[in-house]
């Protein structure tokens, strides 16, 4: 139920407990994909840049069990039949009133357990449907100030709640439409941004650095990088693209994200030998810093459309070109990029390839898409979030205060 850092946290004194420092709770799931954990992390790493010597408790409130069936579900579906869960997605404004207080009910007892051990003066929930269970705790009561960080371009029931102190969304614009979708009041919609870690708020001479290094380490001179993510929920066939890719006979390296998919990894090592152009095959990376160094090496991303990703890479100011985003969160993630025309679309592999050659041809237009990029960025979100919360969390120790 606990991540790790969680875990530890867990074996604390009780002193630990009963410090005067604001107590944290940052709720997340192991469901697939690391966007909404790599979220959890950063906040946790923004509030204890805010307030050193904050520890911030990380935990997750799904039953193992239900865990392995949803994981096992929306794997499923998401291979087989991706449609099925974009169908799924477009009617939740109806049906998620009627789930919402289904899917909840296997946490609620994990809910309640967090909040009797670690008694937190603030609960900020990156991942929805912990939402529900939380919100229900803070109706009747729950002494903790409430927030939601929303992790895509975008919204859906399970996030929203009328209990909820705070919402955390990519911009005003984004706010603006998941308020008037789900009849909430339009204030409570922050527009801090997505949270990413709080590296990607480094300055530019640090960023010019950075760059230069990682790319002397990797051994690549003037040719553009390509970066490809994407592979670890295996729902890319990554040889045949970068066979595909490999035929372009324009000078590039490619660096690949495979995730936690390791026999993924070990195919691209051995199909190394065989490319012309020089191929970097990474596995699950952990560290913030070298994710971050990557970001900056790199000239042109490919990548399914999660939040996270794209989030970082609007930090970065990274040309993008999104390749088959899964449906109903991801479609309205590249929507809303298409919109403000800062990534490109390209649904099918051949058509990936002739807009990769297209971008690797054209530089005026990579750095037109990455002007437009950097302007949607906001690199320093997850420090604003954690920033916003204290000071919900400070009113609220007035307010009680000077209550009578």
């Amino acid at each position: 139920m606990l991540d790790p850092q969680a875990r530890e946290a867990e074996t604390l004194p009780s002193t630990e407990v009963h410090s005067s420092e604001p107590r944290v709770l940052l709720v997340t799931e192991r469901t697939l994909g690391e966007g909404h954990r790599s979220a959890a992390r950063a906040l946790a790493e923004a509030f204890r840049r805010l307030v050193p010597g904050l520890s911030p408790v990380i935990a997750t409130t799904l039953p193992a069990h239900v865990e392995w069936v949803f994981n096992a579900v929306y794997g499923h579906t998401l291979t087989k039949n991706p449609a099925l869960w974009g169908a799924a997605y477009e009617t939740e404004l109806w049906t998620g009133p009627l789930m919402k207080p289904i899917v909840s009910n296997p946490i609620r007892r994990n809910a309640r357990r967090l909040v009797a051990l670690y008694k937190p003066h603030i609960v900020l929930a990156t991942h929805a449907l912990p939402v529900h269970a939380f919100a229900r705790m803070r109706k009747r009561g729950a002494p903790y100030v409430l927030g939601v960080a929303i992790t895509d371009f975008g919204g859906n029931s399970f996030w929203t709640d009328k209990y909820v102190d705070a919402f955390f969304v990519a911009n005003e614009e984004i706010g603006r439409r998941i308020a008037a979708r789900y009849r909430l009041p339009e204030e409570r919609f922050v527009p801090t941004g997505i949270p990413i870690h709080p590296v990607f708020a480094a300055g530019e001479e640090e960023r010019r650095r950075r760059r230069e290094e990682k790319r002397r380490a990797l051994g690549i001179g003037e040719e553009p990088l390509i970066l490809l993510f994407g592979g670890g929920e295996g729902l890319f066939d990554f040889p045949s693209l970068i066979h595909a890719l490999d035929k372009l006979t324009l000078p590039f390296s490619l660096l690949v994200l495979t995730g936690r998919n390791a026999f993924l990894w070990e195919t691209l090592r051995t199909l190394r030998g065989s490319l012309r152009h020089k191929l970097f095959p990474y596995g699950f990376l952990e560290d913030p810093q070298e994710i971050f160094d990557i970001y900056l090496a790199g000239d042109l991303l490919i990548s399914k459309a999660g939040g996270l990703t794209v989030s970082e890479a609007l930090a970065v100011g990274l040309p993008m070109i999104l390749h088959r985003p899964i449906p109903g969160q991801e479609s309205r993630n590249t929507n809303y990029l298409l919109e403000k025309e800062a990534a490109l679309y390209a649904p099918r592999p051949d058509i990936l390839v002739r807009t990769v050659e297209f971008l690797l041809r054209e530089p005026e237009r990579r750095r037109e898409l990455a002007e437009r990029a950097r302007s949607l960025g906001k690199p320093d979100a997850a420090l604003g979030i954690a920033r916003h919360m204290l000071t919900l969390y400070a009113e609220s120790c007035r307010s009680t205060q000077t209550s009578p």
